[in-house]
């Protein structure tokens, strides 16, 4: 007879990803909240449950968790770290939403740090194509903000990294089972980076066969485009070509 542990409460929660409706992420919510209560030496267990919490936009209750998480582990690991990341640029969005850009900017510096963080210990591509977007995102409020040269600056060493990180073998490597999804979407984030159009939408046409239908990637990628990197392209008064400029028809289901 098989022994239950953390693993089985972390594949019935991850259903949710198929569909990324409200009622499947509650279920989820329900389900890590008994699934931590009983293991609660299980790391994974706590990241899922911030990112459901991200999901929900419970983005006081996510925060709240990961708090938790870094006291409670020594060593939170890139997942956690990257669950601030991503924290951080969620908050910056909604403050740009209503209208205050400098507040903003300070939250992409926190994104960029968590990310920047979780690449220098950890080598990976996730991180690391996040680090150089809210670097990207930033260049695009200097602008913006009437700070030409600093613009410039930060733009250029968007490129400079977004090369290297396409040439770097080992970011690449896949560790997770949806690594296939993620890998083809981050090399498409990287190409669009560097405005190369028609490699863009390869790499994320690969992302979409690899992620079979299931919903909760396509909207991860649509929004990452469309919430952060178009805004920043408009800022920097440069403009998407090609089907990533309508991300909404490119990733429909």
């Amino acid at each position: 007879m098989k022994i239950p542990t953390f693993v089985d409460v972390l594949d019935k929660t991850k259903a949710w990803r198929d569909s990324n409706t409200p009622e499947a992420l509650e279920e989820a919510r329900k389900l890590l909240e008994a699934g931590v209560a009983e293991y609660d030496d299980a790391l994974p267990l706590g990241d899922e449950l911030v990112l459901v919490f991200k999901g929900q936009g419970k983005l006081d209750e996510a925060i709240e968790w990961l708090v938790r998480l870094e006291q409670r582990f020594k060593h939170i690991g890139e997942e956690t770290l990257c669950r601030w990341g991503g924290i951080y640029k969620l908050r910056a969005k909604q403050k740009m939403e209503k209208g205050s850009p400098g507040a903003a900017e300070l939250d992409y510096r926190e994104s960029e740090r968590y990310y920047a963080r979780a690449y220098e210990e950890y080598h990976t591509f996730y991180p690391r194509i996040n680090e150089l977007t809210m670097h990207f995102v930033r260049a695009g409020l200097a602008k913006e903000l009437r700070r030409e040269k600093e613009a410039a600056i930060l733009l250029r060493d968007v490129h400079a990294r977004a090369e290297a990180m396409l040439d770097d073998p080992i970011v690449w490597e896949q560790r997770k089972r949806d690594d296939a999804v993620w890998t083809a979407a981050s090399r498409g984030e990287a190409c669009l980076l560097l405005g190369r159009w028609v490699d863009a939408s390869a790499n994320y046409s690969e992302a979409i066969l690899a992620a079979n239908g299931k919903k909760f990637y396509h909207d991860c990628m649509r929004d990452q485009i469309r919430d952060e990197l178009i805004p920043a392209f408009a800022r920097l008064s440069l403009v998407i070509e090609g089907p990533l400029a309508d991300p909404e028809n490119f990733f429909a289901l």
